[in-house]
């Protein structure tokens, strides 16, 4: 399902990552209630925010850290960080699909990053299993949107989830690739959500909870799930 470098556990010690699959997906067909209740959500947290910025909040203020210590810029910021930004500033989460709805909800409702990808796309265009390590000479990224030749070199030494010597997210929970992107047309997922301690006992039992009855209330899914940890 997942495989991470030892490393990975030197540098964030204590933390855990909710990995949830499931297959047999509809994506391709709006769900407004999902949509109304990510938007609700967004209007939850400006009513009650409390904070002079994203990265001051208790459950976002430890990722300045983290990615610090994965030796990521501050220009490389989390993307729940990002997605509370656009929050607070009124934009709404980009419109992808109902998936992507989905962990978005997740990451603003719980303050966790939430991301995902095509797991099919992961098993038989990239022929890779997925892991979480640092970058490779050699290692690719595509960026979101990007045409097949924009690919550009990464290099060695960002922490990054890859499959094969593809790279889909560069600085670890910062910028998505189009290698395996869900889609429309996703029918099988795989989604990932990472714990720090600072989150407190039980975050990842929570986080892990809400996205398996999810992926059953919004799409009818029997999800598999896993906490990976050192």
């Amino acid at each position: 399902m997942l495989t991470v470098e030892p490393e990975v556990w030197d540098r964030l010690p204590g933390m855990r990552i909710v990995v949830v699959e499931a297959g047999a997906l509809t994506n391709f067909v709006p769900l407004p209630e999902l949509e109304a209740e990510l938007a609700s959500c967004a209007a939850e947290l400006r009513r009650g925010w409390r904070h002079d910025n994203p990265q001051s909040h208790p459950r976002l203020a430890p990722w300045r850290a983290a990615m610090k210590a994965i030796g990521a810029g501050k220009k490389q910021a989390c993307s729940v960080e990002a997605l509370v930004r656009r929050a607070l500033q009124e934009k709404p989460a980009p419109e992808v699909s109902p998936l992507v709805d989905f962990y978005n909800l997740v990451s603003l409702r719980h303050l966790v990053p939430a991301g995902g990808w095509d797991a099919d796309e992961i098993d038989y265009m990239l022929d890779a299993e997925l892991e979480l390590r640092f970058t490779r000479d050699g290692d690719r990224f595509r960026p979101l949107g990007a045409a097949e030749d924009e690919e550009v070199p990464v290099p060695a030494g960002e922490l990054a989830y890859v499959a094969g010597d593809e790279v889909l997210t560069r600085h670890f929970v910062w910028r998505q690739s189009e290698w395996a992107k869900i889609t429309p047309e996703t029918a099988r997922v795989v989604l990932v959500s990472e714990i720090l301690p600072e989150l407190g006992e039980g975050a990842a039992e929570e986080v892990r909870d809400a996205l398996v009855a999810g992926l059953k209330r919004y799409f009818d899914a029997e999800a598999r799930a896993t906490i990976v940890q050192r």
